[in-house]
This record gives structure tokens, C-alpha cells and sequence, in this order.
């Protein structure tokens, strides 16, 4: 367990200023005093605390990534995975580190707050406005990845009008007459940005004709038989485009609840992609956003405001994975 250093300079038998000079290689100290000290401090896992280096201007090395803890989206992290792991790789090795911060932790003014233990934070998830501005006011050095936020500078974020627009293009393209548009499963106060840019991109890449034939679904516990019912009368030329991935993947245990192989009897395609899809539906039409690269370019606009440089955000833009779903049908 680690000490404090009042309990070092009792270890020590030295005073506290001492012991504080000792670790600062204050040249008042005799340097066999200097090298007593600090091996006691290595032996006992002595660390300086976050707030006494703020107060020496001296950067504490820790990084904040600041995600969602609220009742309607408790698992929010776990969506953040791969972005997440971009982050931690890039700080690692750049010689930082990171730490998570809960946006329960903004209104409470938790010790990361009140001893200044971040150089700056990573705003990853979305959540109400009043909570992104205390956070952004908490911390002069902040970017924000992948949220309901879009500036010139200090913001990460998916082109996800481009991706709607691929997945409309190749509907349109191989010749499919009708087309269901699956939204949000998820109840959740915050909606993210990347559903309405979906659709309008979604639309834009139908076209006119096909636009204005679009149905839209909400797929909730309350309204799944209203879109069973609806599965009874697709067929080969209906295309089926799923919101995000989780609604992908119900989509297709549905479709094989009703004896509907995805490919062979109706279109799918979704313009979203994670980790657990690409392992477990490989065979899926997709756009797929690389989310490492995502939180690797986040890091990357924190470090450069800490030397002072203020970089211009960056748009990600997806790429399309051709599957087994999405067949070419010929028309009429």
C-alpha cells in the first residue's frame, strides 16, 4: 500500500521539508541522505500526489476519459471498447497514463476534480448538455470523441452521413424495391448524432424514388409485433437496414425466427460495425469505422493542447465490408 510522505519523513526520521527536498534533488540535501530517502519512497510505493504537482505546474501525466453511468445506459463503456484501447495504446506510448471518469463524478467533484489529478479529459459519451459543459469547464485541455458535439477543433467524430449514404447507394445499385429502416432499440435520454445522419445519408444514397417508399421502425419490447407482422410480407427485393449493431443482430435472430435467411429471402445490410459482429455475423453487409483509430486520434488532439497546439478535428469516415446479405436482384 502506498504512503503518504508525511508517513515517509516519519519512516525516514528526516522532517517533512526534508524529505520533500530529498525528493526534488534539492542540492541543500547531502546526497547520501537524497538516496536514503528515496529508496525508502521506492520500497514503500511513495507517489507525489496529483496536487502537489498542479501547484509546481508540473503535469500529472494522467489522462481522464470521461463515459456515461446513468440508469438508461449502463453499459456504455463496453460499446467504447475498441475506442477506448485506441486511447490507452497511444497514451502508454506517449508516457501517460489514462483513468475513466464517470459523469456521476462531475456533480459530486470527486478528488480527480478537487486535487487536479488530470492534465485533460476525453469527453467520450454522450450525455446532457448542462453535464458536457460542466465537464468542458472543469477542464481547460478536453476533446470530445464520437458526441452530440461537432467544432472545429478538440472533437473526433464518424462521418456517418457517408456511411448511410454507402449503404443507400449499394441498396439502390443491386436493384431492391423496398427498404425498412430499424431505429434506436435503446430508450436512452441522450440519442447519439449518428442515427439522424444515418437516415438522411440513408436516404440521399436512394434516391428520390426509393427515399419517399422508405418505412421506418421503432424496435422496442412494445412494438416487436408490429415489425413481426411486417416480416410476413417482405420479400427477396425488401432491404432491411438495422440502425446499429445491437438491432442488427436481433434482426437476424428474427428473420431466422421466421424462417427468413438474410440474403436469400430479404436484403440486410447495416451502416455500423463492432468488434462482436465482425467475430460473430462476418457474413453481414456492413460500413465498419475503425473505433481504435478513433480514440488514437482523440489522445493524439489532448497531447498536442498540452504543448500548446490546437489542431483542427477530424472526420472518420468508414469503409464499406461487402457480405453475404445483400445480394444483387434483378428488376422487373
Amino acid at each position: 500500500m502506498a504512503i503518504s510522505q508525511q508517513e515517509l519523513a516519519e519512516l525516514s526520521g528526516y522532517s517533512r521539508i526534508t524529505v520533500s527536498k530529498a525528493l526534488n534533488d534539492h542540492p541543500n540535501v547531502p546526497v547520501a541522505t537524497r538516496n536514503k530517502i528515496k529508496r525508502l519512497a521506492e520500497k514503500h510505493l511513495y507517489r507525489p500526489s496529483a496536487a502537489a504537482l498542479a501547484m509546481r505546474g508540473q503535469h500529472t501525466r494522467m489522462i481522464g476519459v470521461l463515459v456515461r453511468s446513468a440508469t438508461d445506459a449502463p453499459y456504455t463503456t463496453l460499446l467504447n471498447d475498441e475506442t477506448i484501447r485506441g486511447i490507452y495504446g497511444y497514451l502508454g506510448q506517449a508516457g501517460y497514463e489514462m483513468c475513466l471518469v464517470y459523469q456521476a463524478d462531475i456533480g459530486k467533484r470527486s478528488r480527480i476534480f478537487s486535487e487536479h489529478m488530470l492534465d485533460g479529459v476525453i469527453i467520450l459519451s454522450p450525455m446532457g448538455d448542462n453535464l458536457t459543459d460542466e465537464a468542458r469547464d472543469a477542464f481547460s485541455t478536453y476533446v470530445c470523441a464520437d458526441v452530440n458535439i461537432d467544432e472545429s477543433t478538440r472533437c473526433v467524430r464518424r462521418d456517418e452521413f457517408h456511411a448511410g449514404c454507402l449503404v443507400g447507394q449499394a441498396i439502390a445499385q443491386r436493384g431492391y424495391e423496398e427498404v425498412l429502416w430499424l431505429a434506436n432499440l435503446s430508450e436512452t435520454k441522450v440519442p447519439h448524432y449518428s442515427e439522424p445522419q444515418r437516415l438522411a445519408g440513408l436516404r440521399h444514397g436512394l434516391g428520390p424514388q426509393l427515399s419517399d417508399q422508405l418505412e421506418s421502425y421503432l424496435v422496442t419490447c412494445q412494438t416487436r409485433p408490429e415489425f413481426f407482422e411486417r416480416l410476413k410480407h417482405v420479400d427477396h427485393k425488401t432491404a432491411i437496414v438495422p440502425y446499429n449493431t445491437p438491432i442488427a443482430q436481433l434482426t437476424l435472430e428474427m428473420l431466422v425466427q421466421h424462417h427468413l435467411f438474410p440474403g436469400q429471402d430479404v436484403g440486410v445490410v447495416c451502416p455500423d460495425d463492432n468488434i462482436n459482429l465482425r467475430q460473430l455475423e462476418s457474413y453481414l453487409c456492413r460500413v465498419s469505422f475503425d473505433r481504435m483509430q478513433l480514440g488514437q486520434e482523440a489522445a493524439r488532439l489532448l497531447l498536442e493542447q498540452l504543448t500548446g497546439a490546437a489542431s483542427p478535428s477530424v472526420l472518420l469516415r468508414g469503409q464499406w465490408i461487402e457480405g453475404q446479405t445483400l445480394p444483387y436482384r434483378h428488376r422487373k
